[in-house]
């Protein structure tokens, strides 16, 4: 485990670090004029009316994502497929008695798709562990949740995805085979991993995490971090004891504490760091508003200013792009294929344009309005499957149904609110 600052170079660091940010040549004074006041309110208008846009696009956000159980599902279902993929081109070597390079490459091109899904779940773990309170208990249990689920998603893929390169790459049927064998082996493993997050997620979920936590803690000594975490997690847990104790007294026990505690020292490192960062950005926005507000006292007042939304970076569109087209929508398609609507068609439709959008978001020198034709497209088609799916639930008046529709018509208002 990594030591920490004590706690004199912590604070050393604070106080070297923060006037460094401070100290930058000094900027020439703007006039303020007569206009300031209607400038303010101009920009306070624009900050409300963008407020509320947002407000609304995250709200569709909120009502199309799939959840974390969901998305741990159903990657645990696109592993089990591809293992059955590779179990059968297994079979199918040891029958032919000859290596089936295309077949492979195949499986590692789906593999590393996986990966990537993958990824960004593991990043939703943490974004969810990164938002529950740490003075509580069940906070940190669950930030230790995704700590275990993280580690247990980590090895099985990269070693899937390896031993299929082996396998593309073999000179002979056998060798081809073990790699395959190998391969198809992580894959269970993956799949199996993934069914019991998903389980974990679910119960979360329903407000049941004791169900199944303790299966998620028992992992923790065959992948090698159960003592780091218990070190890492007592530390915080004392922390947060002295978080509620007279400032000299914590002051004190903590020097005390301090001494010879490497974890604790760890974790206030940690802190400290993240303290830096979140200063730093502060202040970086700070000098960027000052930069605007000094650029915008030299332009003219316009009589009725519109807001300009800032246009999001071409591969965070993508992203947000490719992430509608393999966890939203298969979702959608579920829900309304389980309620008797069929709108597999446009669905499908929207999944390819939305994958070309992405693919255009993450080219060198791409620009948001480079993706505009295929998201247009995509946003055409959902709304298509919208209407379809809606006309479907009044017509078999069903909660099913009206549930399933109303997902379709949440992730169209997302495609769109993506265009716009």
């Amino acid at each position: 485990m990594k030591l920490g600052l004590s706690p004199s170079l912590a604070v050393l660091a604070l106080s070297v670090l923060m006037p460094s940010a401070l100290a930058e040549p000094p900027r020439t004074l703007v006039p303020v004029a007569d206009p300031l006041d209607q400038l303010q309110g101009n920009l306070k208008a624009a900050r409300t009316q963008a407020a509320e846009e947002l407000a609304a696009a995250r709200k569709a956000l909120q009502i199309a994502a799939p959840k974390l159980s969901e998305r741990l599902g159903n990657l645990a279902e696109a592993v089990k497929r591809l293992e059955e993929q590779t179990n059968e081109v297994t079979e199918a070597v040891a029958k032919d008695a000859e290596a089936k390079p295309a077949e492979t490459k195949e499986l590692l091109a789906e593999q590393k798709s996986i990966n990537q899904r993958l990824e960004r779940v593991k990043e939703a773990l943490r974004r969810d562990a990164n938002a529950q309170d740490a003075s509580q208990k069940e906070g940190r249990e669950r930030q230790r949740d995704a700590d275990d689920a993280v580690a247990m998603l980590e090895n099985p893929p990269r070693e899937a995805e390896q031993s299929l390169k082996g396998a593309t790459q073999a000179q002979t049927t056998d060798d081809q085979q073990g790699s395959l064998t190998t391969a198809a082996r992580h894959q269970r493993d993956l799949a199996e991993a993934l069914e019991q997050l998903a389980e974990h997620y679910e119960n979360m979920e329903h407000g049941e995490p004791e169900k199944t936590r303790a299966g998620l803690r028992d992992q923790e000594e065959d992948l090698g971090i159960k003592e780091q975490l218990d070190e890492q997690y007592a530390a915080l847990e004392q922390l947060m004891e002295l978080v509620n104790k007279p400032p000299a007294e914590a002051l004190k026990e903590l020097e005390e504490k301090l001494k010879n505690n490497p974890a604790m020292q760890a974790e206030l490192e940690r802190i400290a760091e993240a303290a830096l960062k979140d200063a730093q950005q502060d202040l970086n926005q700070a000098a960027q508003d000052q930069q605007q507000l000094a650029e915008a006292l030299k332009q003219p007042l316009p009589e009725d200013p519109a807001p300009i939304p800032q246009a999001p970076e071409p591969e965070q569109l993508a992203a947000a792009a490719k992430a509608m087209a393999e966890e939203m929508l298969p979702q959608v398609e579920q829900a309304n294929e389980a309620a008797g609507i069929k709108i597999e068609e446009p669905i499908h439709n929207a999944q390819q344009a939305l994958e070309q959008a992405a693919q255009q978001g993450m080219a060198q020198d791409a620009q948001p309005e480079d993706m505009a034709p295929a998201l247009n497209r995509a946003a055409e088609q959902l709304a298509e499957a919208a209407q379809t799916a809606q006309q479907a639930a009044a017509a078999a008046d069903t909660d099913k149904a009206r549930e399933a529709a109303a997902q379709a018509e949440a992730v169209a208002q997302q495609a769109q609110a993506m265009v716009e």
